[in-house]
């Protein structure tokens, strides 16, 4: 499934929403209290809490405030600095994806500090060029805050130290499973792929884009299924196979795709046609 000009903020946010509202997962408490807590859990190092309480947040946002992408995308930013600090480098990029998208209002304040993270992330995974891409991004909003800031001239020797390691023509992508259980209410598998660049572009050509979708599918379905006896989505019985519905944004300033997956007890039985209905209209949904 191909949604070129989707919003990724708001299709996360719709997903979730909808994952906290069939099997709850509701939070007590204030999210600005919980957000200064999380804050000053990050300011002393203890990370692994702070990310915690920002997942807790963003499960509270999904089920209270629904439609408020601009503090999801403050809360993504914010956790993605403690995968950063805790060395989940791909779970920062998925979280930082959202904040760089289309822009949010109230939200460009964050965009330098979001491509700083993206920037340092990819270095660390490897991918030189792709960190010098976010790092540019970087520069041209922080202005002279870039220049002026030891930690952001460090950045930029590492990137120019670790310069042509990279394949120009190819670039990292993420593939994100996001699979909707009854148990546990939403399960992911995080997974990084090379592509050829032209395929992120604003228009990549749709009969190789829906082949490399299809590639991802039989490449790694065995490897969901297998991960766990799941149960479906729907009714609880036993599953038998998962349903997948990859979305596609590579186009977007970091590539990836999104597979929004359902375990379910009959292949083109009625709970698989209500989990591809449901996939259906949050995604879009998210497109709005």
């Amino acid at each position: 499934m191909l949604f070129p000009t989707c919003d990724i903020s708001n299709l996360c946010f719709a997903f979730l929403s909808s994952t906290v509202t069939m099997y709850g997962g509701s939070v007590s408490g204030s999210v600005e209290d919980m957000k200064r807590k999380a804050n000053l859990l990050y300011a002393r190092k203890m990370f692994a809490p702070a990310k915690d309480l920002y997942t807790r947040i963003l499960r509270d946002i999904a089920d209270s405030e629904k439609g408020n992408t601009d503090l999801s995308c403050t809360i993504r930013c914010n956790r993605a600095a403690c995968y950063i600090e805790l060395g989940e480098y791909p779970r920062a990029v998925l979280d930082l994806s959202p904040v760089v998208g289309p822009a949010h209002t109230g939200l460009l304040s964050l965009y330098a500090k979001a491509y700083y993270r993206l920037s340092r992330a990819f270095l660390e995974m490897g991918h030189a060029e792709e960190a010098r891409r976010h790092f540019d991004n970087y520069v041209r909003m922080a202005g002279a805050t870039a220049s002026n800031d030891p930690a952001a001239k460090e950045l930029q020797r590492k990137i120019h130290e670790r310069a042509g390691r990279s394949n120009p023509l190819m670039r990292p992508i993420m593939y994100q499973v996001r699979v909707l259980t009854k148990e546990a209410g939403e399960e992911e598998f995080v997974k990084e792929e090379f592509v050829p660049a032209e395929l992120c572009a604003a228009d990549p050509p749709k009969d190789r884009t829906i082949e490399l979708l299809k590639y991802l599918l039989r490449k790694y379905d065995k490897e969901v299924r297998d991960s766990r006896p799941w149960k479906c989505w729907n009714c609880g019985r036993p599953a038998n196979s998962i349903t997948h519905t990859p979305s596609s944004f590579l186009h977007h300033p970091v590539p990836l795709v999104i597979d929004f997956s359902q375990p379910v007890c009959m292949n083109s039985g009625p709970c698989d046609m209500a989990g591809r209905e449901l996939v259906h209209n949050v995604l879009s949904s998210g497109r709005r």
